[in-house]
Formats: structure tokens, C-alpha cells, sequence
């Protein structure tokens, strides 16, 4: 039995990016997955019989998730885990400069591009979501661009996969749902398609469970 619990909802967001670091080093792991019904969260729904996290939100270290449960305690906060299991795993580079870079980019991915969607996505007028959505539009394509300058090859650090492409990936495909609009520069896509074809990350994403971004 694995020794790898990850608690979430039945949602990709903030989750996904630890699930994918998972396969990608060829892990088993449990995924926990929850439906929601607390506010202000949105509804998450989920399979006939899945627990509710309004049950078990006080078992949480901050009553947040995602949470990694590992050799009998509980972790939080995405980035930390998934950096974690990047470096227990492989996932984080050869040496310390390649490490700062992989930090980088997946900082990058998921503070200032995700971080915006999530914003706009839950912006709860409409004067606030043309805001966030005409500076998302002229910010994040800079910030894409930037991010595929500092790749080195196939792969951001070159032909080694790593937590950086995962993260780029990710929040890829979270761009997608949330701002369609958005151009993604071509040498980013490329990294993306690199990523999605190797192969426990290609059989992963032809098996996974239909669910919200």
C-alpha cells in the first residue's frame, strides 16, 4: 500500500500539478478526493459515496488543500509539496542552479499566471472581471514569453524532464477553460506538447476522470 495520500477536491486546480509530479516519477499514491458543500467555496461535486470536506476540513494542518499525508503526518501548500516530491523523486534538476530555475518557473506558472485566472475566475462583479481580464491579457503573454526564453532545449532544463515543464503544463491547460483568449507563445506550447508526451504522462491523460479544471 503506498505510503502517499494526497487530500483534495474533485477538481484539477491546485491539486493537479502534485498528481502529475506523482506519475510523472512513476508513484502510487492514493488520491483522496472530496466534495465540497462549504461555502465560500464553490460546489465541487463527485462520485456517489465520496466524503464531504466540510467533515474533514479540521484534520487539515491550515483546514486548506491540498495536503500530502506521508509517513503518518500531513503537509500543506501546493507549492512546497510538489517541490518536495520534485526533489525526492528527481524531478528538480541535476545541481542547485538547475533547482533555482525549475523554482522558478513553477513559481512563475502558478503565482503569476494561475494565481491572476484564479482571481478573475472568482471576481464576483463584473466591473472587477473586465479589470483582471484586460490586465491577464496584456500581462501574462509577457510573462509566457519570458518563461520559454529561459528553457534550454526539449525540456526547460534541456532533455530532462522536470517539475518546471510540469507546471508549465499544468497551467496551460487551466488557461485554457479560464481565458481561452490568451495567445501562448509557440515555444511554450512546445513544452507543453514535450511534456504531455512522455509516456506516464501521456497514459496518465488519456485515463484520467472527466472533472472541473
Amino acid at each position: 500500500m503506498s505510503d502517499l495520500t494526497l487530500h483534495y477536491f474533485n477538481v484539477r486546480a491546485k491539486g493537479e500539478l502534485i498528481r502529475l509530479v506523482l506519475v510523472a516519477a512513476g508513484q502510487e499514491f492514493v488520491d483522496k478526493r472530496y466534495a465540497n458543500t462549504l461555502p465560500p467555496l464553490p460546489e465541487v461535486k463527485g462520485p456517489s459515496g465520496m466524503e464531504d470536506w466540510a467533515d474533514h476540513k479540521q484534520e487539515m494542518p491550515l483546514g486548506q488543500m491540498p495536503v500530502l499525508e506521508f509517513e503518518g503526518r500531513k503537509f500543506c501548500q501546493q507549492g512546497a509539496i510538489a517541490r518536495f516530491l520534485a526533489k525526492k523523486f528527481g524531478l528538480m534538476g541535476d545541481n542547485l542552479m538547475e533547482e533555482f530555475l525549475v523554482d522558478m518557473v513553477q513559481e512563475t506558472m502558478w503565482t503569476d499566471v494561475g494565481g491572476k485566472l484564479i482571481q478573475y475566475n472568482f471576481a464576483n462583479n463584473a466591473d472587477a472581471k473586465k479589470i483582471f481580464k484586460e490586465e491577464n491579457e496584456k500581462m501574462i503573454p509577457v510573462v509566457l514569453s519570458n518563461v520559454a526564453s529561459w528553457a534550454k532545449g526539449k525540456f526547460v532544463l534541456g532533455s530532462k524532464l522536470s517539475l518546471a515543464d510540469l507546471a508549465i503544463m499544468d497551467v496551460c491547460k487551466f488557461m485554457e477553460t479560464l481565458a481561452p483568449e490568451i495567445v501562448v507563445p509557440e515555444a511554450l506550447k512546445k513544452l507543453r506538447q514535450n511534456a504531455e508526451a512522455e509516456e506516464r504522462i501521456a497514459d496518465y491523460l488519456a485515463s484520467r476522470a472527466e472533472c472541473p479544471p
